[in-house]
C-alpha cells in the first residue's frame, strides 16, 4: 500500500485515500512512527472499504467513452453525428451550451421554492459538482449535464438548500429531504460519477 505521511502542527491524526488509492495520513510533528503505524492498522477495515469504493468507481467510469460519444441527461450520443452539423463545435462548447439550456433552466425552475435572491454561475471544478456562498451565489459544474436527471435535481436542490443552511447540519439534510425524498439514494449514486469531474472533455 502506498502511504504518504504528512506531519503538521496538529493535535490529532487524520486519514484519507485519494482517487488513485494513495493513503494519506496527517500527523502531529512529534508523534512517533510506531503510533502512526498503530493508527493505520486500526483503520484496516475502513481502508479496505474505501479502496473497494475507488475500484468500483474506476470500473464504472470505463462504461463511458468520452472520445467518441457525448452524454446528456444520462443518455449517450455519437459525437460524429453532432459534429457533422457544426464543424467548429468542440465537445466542451457543446456541453456548456447544453448546460445553459438544461441545467440553468432547471435551476431557475427549482429556485422558486426558495425565498431568496439566488444567482447561478457555471464552474469548471475538478473536485465538486456545486457550491453556494453566503451571498447566495450558486456555482454549478457544467458536467452536471452528463448525469441522469434525478442526480441533476439532487445537486441543484442540495445547493439551493444551502441558501437556508450554509452547512451540512441535521437541519440542512431535513431541508433537502423536503424537496428530494430519495436524497440518500441519489447521494450514494452520485459517488459513482465523481471521477467524471477529472475527465478531460475536448
Amino acid at each position: 500500500m502506498d502511504v504518504r505521511i504528512i506531519r503538521e502542527y496538529r493535535k490529532s491524526l487524520s486519514i484519507s485515500i485519494d482517487e488513485n488509492g494513495f493513503l494519506i495520513v496527517k500527523a502531529p510533528f512529534f508523534l512517533s512512527s510506531k503510533k502512526i503505524e498503530e493508527f493505520i492498522k486500526s483503520k484496516e477495515n475502513w481502508i479496505l472499504k474505501q479502496k473497494e469504493k475507488i475500484t468500483n468507481k474506476k470500473l464504472f467510469i470505463k462504461n463511458f467513452d468520452f472520445f467518441n460519444k457525448v452524454y446528456i441527461n444520462g443518455n449517450e450520443y455519437e459525437w460524429d453525428q453532432i459534429e457533422k452539423s457544426n464543424k467548429r463545435i468542440t465537445k466542451a462548447s457543446f456541453y456548456k451550451k447544453m448546460f445553459s439550456q438544461i441545467i440553468l433552466s432547471r435551476a431557475e425552475e427549482l429556485k422558486i421554492y426558495f425565498n431568496s435572491n439566488i444567482t447561478f454561475k457555471l464552474c469548471n471544478s475538478v473536485c465538486m459538482w456545486g457550491s453556494c456562498n453566503a451571498k447566495n451565489i450558486i456555482k454549478l459544474n457544467w458536467k452536471i449535464v452528463i448525469l441522469p436527471k434525478n442526480l441533476q435535481d439532487y445537486i441543484i436542490l442540495h445547493e439551493l438548500c444551502h441558501t437556508k443552511h450554509l452547512n451540512h447540519s441535521v437541519k440542512f439534510w431535513n431541508e433537502v429531504e423536503k424537496f428530494n425524498k430519495n436524497y440518500k439514494q441519489n447521494k450514494k449514486e452520485l459517488e459513482n460519477y465523481s471521477l467524471i469531474l477529472r475527465e478531460k472533455v475536448i
